[in-house]
Order: structure tokens, then C-alpha cells, then sequence
């Protein structure tokens, strides 16, 4: 037992240790910040890519975007373009443009985008290259004066905090603790750069809309970037320039082939020959999730000439062998809770279900709604063919969901619009 007194020494103590380590990051503000920059890249700078073991440099193999001005009218025409052009980027009709330039015509930016285009990826890339204290031709300011900060929305939302607490606990996350005076300064000075992820999976969208919309008026001098699925903005944000992302341009998958094949200049060749020769690959490659599963492909089965069917068939095996295996990109949540429980693209279903079952799972699939001339179906339906064939194999028919849940991971099959699915390939 304490003898009386020592209670408030001990206190005292702890008061003390406090105001030194409150001290300390007000005296070295910069050497904390140094802390929490190299923590932002290592957390930041790796590309998980199917059928890689190890993941590649994001600051190598990053490929740019091409966005294009959205107005809320055009809703309705994405979502039936997505129904009839299965695993196609949509493209847009107006005028396609670069982060750069879309960056020049507002400081707050939604980046909208179907499942897998890359709107988590944009956000990586810009926090990573601006812990690394680069300057980026699409800014207005010095890098320096860019604080970026890396939010996923989902554990915004589910903190409860408002943003301005939720960023001092994430600096504390990232080496730089007791960090709110030096926040409140760079964010009443405009020097922060908030990269704001996954709109589209958060339960109360107009809760953390408004909070969002409430934190851009009380700081309107900063950058702020938000990402959300297209067809879930349903909150759309005051004072924000929305920009949907269109795919991929040739010079851009050209500049990914020929740095990906550096050192095999023959195969880069022979598989951008494949590219300018057959416009499904080519809409394919469009895609800012698959443009790197064909360059895996390409690279286990190289014979010349390239043959497309090949290709196709490998990329399916590339990404059944990564299902779980690798980082893959959001699905949309719905139905099942492993369905719900993505937001960044680093939860996993677990592999229960053999790459041989998968694959007679997807040619039954594919040969049964190809039959019915069927490129689009409901989830009913397809959970009632998957029963019915896993029977046959002499499997359990209620693992059904469980088993699309494993190929979902996949991205071969796509969630399109509650409970609606479609096939990746249209050839």
C-alpha cells in the first residue's frame, strides 16, 4: 500500500512524462513527420498482383488513369452500359483527361470507377509519392507543403470520431504521436492532401458525407481526394468535381508492357503485336486490375505467336491461383458477411475449394448461361446451377455460396447490380 502522498507523486509523474513527450513534438515536429512519412511508404508502396509471390514496387509499376468529367445524369447510362458490356471498363463519351488536369480544375475531386479500376491504388500512389517528398507536375504548391494522409473511410466511419480526431489518432498509428497541434496548423495553413477511400463501403453514407462536407468548409484550403463506386455515390459531396475513371489508355499499357518485359523486349513485343490484333484483348487490357494479371500470363506461357485463346485461358488460371492468395481489388459488399467485410482490398476469403473444382465450376457456368444466350444473371439462378453441379461432383450443393464467395475473389465472375452477375469474358 502506498503510504500517503505517493499517490500524487505517481500522478505527478505521469503528468510530468506527458508534457515532456507533448514537448518534445512541439521542439521536433519535423523529425516526428520524418517518422510518419517513411511509415506512409512502407505501408503504401507495395502492388500485390495474383500469381506474384512477391508484390511489386507501386512506384515502378504504377499505370496512370483516364478520367473523365461525371454529372449524376449519367447514372442511368453507366449502369446499362455495365449490363450490356460485361467486364469492360464503361467508357465514357466526353473528353477523357489525366489526374493532372483533372487535379487543375478542382482541389476536391470524387474519383468514381467500377470495382477494380483502381480508385484505391490512385490514392496509394499519391500518398506515396508525396511522403517521398516528390514533386508531381499536376500540383499547384511545392510537394512540401503536402501533408498526405491516407484515410480508408470505413474505419473513419466506424471510429466515430469527427475527422480532425480520427486524423491525430492516425498520425499516432504512423510514429507521430501527440500530433493534433501541428494537424490544426497545417490544416488551417491548406498543406494537407486527404486521400479519402471507399465512400461507397460505408453503412451511413450521409453521416460521413456530412462530415466530410463539414470538415471542407471549416478547411477549405486543402486537397481532398474521394473514391466510391460509381454505381453506389449515393450521397453525392458539396464543393467536390466528381470524375468517373474510363480505363486505361494504349500509351499507358504500352509504357506498363515494355517496363514490366524491361529485360525481355521480345516478349513485350510479341504481346503488344496481340494487343493491336484483337480488340477484346485490347478492351481487356483496358482494365487497371487485369492489364498486370495478362502481363503474369504472358510472361508463365510464352510461345510465339501469341494466341489470344491462350492468353484468355491463362489469365483464368493466374487469378484462380491467386484467389486468396494476393491482394485483390473490391467486389462491392452484398449478400454474405466475407462479401460485406471488404473496404480496402486486404480482407480474404479463405481457399477451402480445389483449382480443379473451380475450373469445372466456371466451364458449366460459362456453357450453361452461354446456352441460354445469357451474359448477365441473377444471383438465384446462378446459385441453383452451382448447387446442382456441385452435386454431380459429389460435393455438398449448400456450399454454393461459400464456393462463389472463393471465385468472386477471383474477379472472373462480377457482381454487376444486387443480386445480378456477369462473366469477365465477352470474346
Amino acid at each position: 500500500m502506498n503510504k500517503p502522498g505517493h499517490e500524487h507523486t505517481t500522478v505527478g509523474k505521469k503528468g510530468t512524462g506527458l508534457r515532456l513527450r507533448r514537448l518534445a513534438t512541439a521542439i521536433l515536429p519535423g523529425r516526428h513527420y520524418g517518422k510518419y512519412k517513411q511509415a506512409l511508404i512502407a505501408e503504401t508502396r507495395k502492388l500485390h498482383v495474383p500469381g506474384r509471390p512477391q508484390p511489386l514496387d507501386l512506384d515502378r509499376f504504377y499505370i496512370p488513369l483516364q478520367l473523365s468529367e461525371f454529372r449524376p445524369q449519367d447514372v442511368k447510362r453507366i449502369s446499362s452500359e455495365a449490363e450490356s458490356a460485361p467486364g469492360q471498363v464503361v467508357a465514357s463519351h466526353r473528353k477523357v483527361l489525366g489526374i493532372k488536369k483533372a487535379w487543375r480544375k478542382s482541389s476536391k475531386l470524387v474519383v468514381l470507377g467500377q470495382p477494380g479500376t483502381g480508385k484505391t491504388t490512385l490514392l496509394r500512389y499519391l500518398a506515396l509519392t508525396s511522403a517521398q517528398d516528390r514533386r508531381p507536375d499536376y500540383t499547384r504548391q511545392a510537394i512540401e507543403h503536402f501533408i498526405p494522409i491516407f484515410v480508408p473511410l470505413p474505419l473513419f466511419a466506424e471510429s466515430g470520431r469527427d475527422m480532425v480526431s480520427y486524423l491525430v489518432e492516425f498520425f499516432a498509428e504512423h510514429d507521430f504521436p501527440l500530433a493534433g497541434r501541428f494537424i490544426e496548423e497545417k490544416l488551417q495553413n491548406g498543406e494537407c492532401l486527404l486521400l479519402l477511400d471507399g465512400l461507397d463501403k460505408v453503412a451511413d453514407q450521409r453521416r460521413v458525407s456530412s462530415e466530410i462536407n463539414r470538415f471542407v468548409i471549416g478547411y477549405s484550403r486543402n486537397h481532398v481526394i474521394v473514391t466510391s463506386r460509381l454505381l453506389d455515390y449515393r450521397e453525392p459531396l458539396a464543393r467536390f468535381t466528381a470524375f468517373e475513371i474510363v480505363g486505361v489508355g494504349y500509351d499507358e499499357m504500352k509504357a506498363f508492357i515494355q517496363n514490366w518485359f524491361s529485360e525481355r523486349p521480345e516478349q513485350a513485343d510479341g504481346l503488344l503485336l496481340a494487343l493491336e490484333l484483337n480488340p477484346h484483348l485490347r478492351s481487356f487490357a483496358s482494365h487497371p486490375f487485369f492489364l498486370p494479371i495478362l502481363a503474369v500470363a504472358h510472361e508463365r506461357d510464352w510461345q510465339p505467336p501469341v494466341r489470344c485463346s491462350a492468353l484468355f485461358d491463362e489469365c483464368t488460371r493466374v487469378l484462380l491461383d491467386g484467389c486468396g492468395q494476393e491482394t485483390l481489388p473490391n467486389r462491392g459488399g452484398f449478400g454474405t458477411t466475407a462479401r460485406e467485410s471488404r473496404f480496402d482490398g486486404r480482407t480474404r476469403v479463405p481457399i477451402r475449394f480445389t483449382l480443379d473444382l473451380k475450373e469445372k465450376m466456371l466451364q458449366e457456368i460459362a456453357y450453361h448461361f452461354h446456352n441460354r444466350r445469357e451474359r448477365v444473371f441473377p444471383e438465384d439462378a446462378l446459385l441453383a446451377k452451382m448447387a446442382e453441379v456441385l452435386s454431380a461432383a459429389g460435393e455438398m450443393a449448400d456450399e454454393n455460396e461459400e464456393l462463389l464467395d472463393e471465385i468472386l475473389d477471383t474477379y472472373i465472375l462480377r457482381p454487376s447490380s444486387k443480386p445480378i452477375f456477369r462473366t469477365l469474358k465477352t470474346e
